[in-house]
């Protein structure tokens, strides 16, 4: 599970879409409900040093990668082989920027 602040467990909050029959509450696009993608940075001491030093974007972004952290790609990506998504839906929610390649 995951913790947050003051060392509280969270569950994961799972929401599955329904592939429906009749697209009526779907907007035509076969999938009902929504499905969270994400990028989570956690503050390790490497982390921390990176930001008092006033480091630049791409060195955090390493070291995070580095570290284990999932990139909003690779998180995208996920869920289109889970079936749970589209190339289409995930290439239009999730921006990233040319020179950001993970």
């Amino acid at each position: 599970m995951p913790v947050v602040s003051g060392g509280m467990s969270v569950p994961p909050a799972r929401i599955e879409p329904t592939l429906l029959s009749t697209k009526i509450f779907c907007s035509h696009t076969g999938f009902y409900g929504r499905i969270g993608v994400f990028e989570v940075l956690r503050m390790s001491d490497a982390i921390k040093r990176l930001l008092i030093r006033d480091a630049p974007p791409e060195a955090l972004r390493q070291r995070a990668i580095t570290e284990g952290m999932t990139t909003l790609r690779s998180a995208g990506l996920a869920k289109i082989d889970e079936g749970l998504t589209t190339i289409a839906e995930v290439m239009r929610s999730v921006h990233l920027s040319e020179d950001m390649d993970a």
